[in-house]
């Protein structure tokens, strides 16, 4: 299995600020923008204690949501995926109230898009996320000003 996240917009962050500063940024987008309760976050853990992965479940302006759920590398391919992703569809269900959990991944993650269609998530729409590098230079009495924004990589995903 690949070492470090199968999200293609969290690999590509990573690439350019490092993996710590992505996975504090990604954090604290959960913590700061979404509308879920931070009480709601897990943890999994082998029978012995050892973490396996964990779990965000959030809420957006429109629906629960999964959130960000992510198996650490050397514990992948054992089911701990199901796992975490039935917590997080439970905790949803039982303790926040949903009526509808939705989720999505990119196309290549298919672990993950594999988990969600065992788990009964059933697809419903596709999204497909573009970017390019652009540059847009001002010049008009502000003086010489020129906002570079660099390119986040093409991605897709499928909303589950």
């Amino acid at each position: 299995m690949p070492a470090g996240t199968l999200d293609v917009g969290s690999r590509t962050e990573a690439e350019m600020v490092g993996a710590d500063a992505q996975a504090r940024a990604d954090l604290a987008f959960y913590r700061d923008s979404m509308r879920g309760e931070r009480s709601w976050w897990r943890i999994g853990e082998t029978p012995r204690g050892e973490p396996v992965g964990f779990t965000l479940p959030s809420r957006n302006t429109t629906s629960h949501v999964v959130g960000y759920l992510g198996v650490l590398p050397r514990h992948r391919g054992h089911g701990y995926v199901d796992d975490l992703l039935a917590e997080t569809t439970r905790l949803l269900s039982a303790e926040a109230g949903a009526d509808l959990v939705r989720a999505d991944t990119d196309l290549p993650n298919h672990p993950m898009a594999a988990a969600f269609a065992r788990a009964g998530y059933r697809n419903f729409a596709r999204r497909l996320v573009l970017s390019a590098p652009w540059t847009l230079d001002l010049a008009a009495d502000f003086g010489d000003h020129t906002l570079r924004m660099p390119a986040s990589g093409d991605q897709g995903s499928a909303t589950a």
